[in-house]
């Protein structure tokens, strides 16, 4: 139960820094961050969605779509989109070397 709860923590810190970090204008310019173009800035998270260590990888899994949306919504970084790619490491050794 209690790692549950430090999943979750984590999590909601996360998304805390995120959103109030995310849309901070740039210094010396006066646009917050313009229009997204460009190639996508790809952002790989290897987190444990099933095995033992899956109460501590699924609130994790839950929380990066929502802070990539939030710097994508802000402008993405340099005015580049962030896509997300997620794999599951099965709390195991083996399929991470696959990834």
């Amino acid at each position: 139960m209690k790692i549950r709860n430090t999943g979750r923590a984590l999590a909601a810190i996360a998304l805390a820094t995120g959103v109030l970090a995310g849309c901070e204008e740039p210094a010396g310019t006066g646009d917050a961050a313009g229009t997204l173009g460009g190639d996508s800035l790809k952002l790989g998270a290897l987190l444990p969605a099933t095995g033992d260590l899956s109460s501590i990888g699924q609130p994790m899994r839950e929380v990066l779509p929502l802070l990539v949306d939030q710097v994508n919504a802000c402008g993405g970084v340099n005015g580049n989109p962030i896509e997300l790619i997620t794999a599951d490491d099965q709390t195991d050794p083996l399929p991470v070397l696959k990834a």
